[in-house]
């Protein structure tokens, strides 16, 4: 697990699912094993940034005519990132399984919970599943 990580750590690219993932989990490899084929796509489009959303669709000229803000809050353009981490529809949601509100919690290992005030040390690994599945 540790070759694993280390190769995770010093791969070039993988922006968007560096952000999301702190590295390789035997536990979330298997979750994701164990989920149906449109629930594993789900995971994996939104770990990528290659999605079903309205602002990729419009990047690749599929959805032309269509409005490219978030079909949740109307407020953003629908990306995996506004989905995972800004949108306010899911803001509730995103703070029971987080335990934060936005990015930086997540960037931050350590981020305090604001109801709490208690910090959360080591790799966080982010319950995908629960944000999208509910």
């Amino acid at each position: 697990m540790n070759e694993a990580n280390k190769i995770w750590r010093n791969s070039s690219g993988m922006r968007h699912s560096k952000l999301t993932l702190a590295g390789y989990s035997k536990k979330l490899t298997q979750e994701s094993l164990s989920l149906n084929r449109d629930k594993l796509r789900l995971i994996v489009s939104l770990l990528t940034g290659h999605g079903p959303l309205r602002k990729h669709l419009h990047r690749l000229g599929l959805a032309r005519g269509e409005p490219i803000n978030c079909r949740l809050c109307g407020l953003e353009e629908e990306t995996d990132t506004h989905i995972l981490f800004k949108c306010e529809a899911l803001d509730n949601r995103r703070f029971r399984i987080f335990e934060f509100y936005n990015p930086e919690g997540l960037q931050d290992s350590r981020s305090p919970c604001p109801e709490t005030d208690s910090s959360h040390e080591g790799d966080r690994l982010l319950d995908i599943k629960g944000l999208v599945f509910g």
